[in-house]
């Protein structure tokens, strides 16, 4: 398996290195253990030693975009990558992003400074599901990327039209999660939950089921 390797490989490499460097530069100010999980609510519910997170979040914001080049190498429907090549790039810089805030997010966290974690959290996946809603339309059927349900998998027509009736669905989601974040902790973290749910659940199985019925009626 062959990986290229291009100048957004070495801008995302460069992004991913930044709060790694900034850790470094703050490693004897920062408490040990960390703080490094948070519920839904902002509230501290783990943590690492400064070494563990020190690795972890290495891998992650450095290997995260080089995961993310694999599928388009392995997956048996290869092919189908050349017509979405752009939006899966966009992906990547999204999730790379992503990544650097919420560890830069969770060092100020440790360092002292006042962050609404539950008000992070909400504003950072209200604009990566807006961002991946808008493009959903134009993703190809694949087993990595997506929405793979047994009948998107299985028809063509269906992936197509499951994708382009979700992405709306899914920027939906990603705007009630903005304004989530400036609920009350507990009705935010309920409507946001209750939205994803019929976005990634319940629609998406229900409408290809639907839509692959339809569609096997009709001799299609």
């Amino acid at each position: 398996m062959k990986i290229q390797w291009g100048f957004r490989d070495v801008l995302l490499a460069l992004i991913g290195l930044v709060p790694v460097v900034w850790y470094l530069i703050e490693w004897n100010a920062l408490p040990d253990p960390m703080a490094t999980h948070f519920t839904l609510t902002g509230d501290v519910d783990g943590s690492m030693s400064k070494g563990s997170f020190f690795a972890l979040m290495t891998v992650l914001t450095l290997g995260m975009p080089v995961f993310m080049k694999i599928p388009r190498r392995i997956d048996p429907r290869a092919q189908n990558y050349e017509s979405f090549a752009g939006v899966l790039e966009l992906f990547r810089m999204a999730v790379t992003l992503l990544l650097a805030a919420v560890t830069i997010v969770t060092i100020l966290f440790n360092l002292g400074y006042p962050m609404n974690m539950k008000m992070v959290a909400m504003l950072g996946l209200g604009a990566l599901f807006i961002l991946l809603g808008n493009y959903m339309g134009q993703v190809r059927p694949n087993y990595f990327i997506g929405i793979k349900t047994p009948w998107t998998l299985t028809n063509e027509d269906v992936w197509k039209r499951t994708h382009r009736a979700s992405g709306p669905l899914i920027v939906v989601t990603g705007l009630i999660s903005l304004v989530c974040a400036f609920l009350p902790t507990g009705l935010g973290v309920w409507i946001f939950g209750a939205a994803l749910v019929v976005t990634m659940l319940i629609f998406p199985f229900a409408y290809s089921y639907m839509l692959w019925k339809k569609l096997m009626t009709e001799g299609k």
